[in-house]
């Protein structure tokens, strides 16, 4: 009987131990990225390259209606130019744009 209560309180003992992490084995903690600055375009002018934050070698160009304001949602049009110059469209339907308040992507 003193047997299965030595084993018993052995076991208790063992099953509350603290686990504890060693430092040198232990996966790097993930920090979370600081929130991107916020964009300030021209408001009724073709802007030819915009880059990209994730691949600064990837570009496009935009055009953002008469009147435009970081608070109100609008519609976005894109457009894919098979010359990779993406102002051509933006040029072209830029008056349209102001007219029904549209923002135009061109990708080059």
């Amino acid at each position: 009987m003193v047997r299965i209560l030595l084993l018993a309180l052995i076991g208790l003992l063992t099953a509350c131990k603290e686990h504890t992490v060693n430092s040198t084995n232990s996966e790097p903690v993930a920090v979370a990225p600081a929130p991107p600055a916020k964009d300030t375009f021209k408001v009724a002018e073709v802007i030819p390259s915009v880059q990209l934050r994730i691949d600064p070698g990837q570009t496009y160009a935009l055009y953002l209606p008469t009147g435009y304001n970081d608070s109100t949602k609008y519609p976005a049009i894109i457009f894919f130019d098979p010359h990779a110059d993406g102002t051509v469209p933006l040029k072209l339907y830029s008056k349209l744009a102001d007219k029904y308040h549209y923002i135009l992507i061109g990708s080059n």
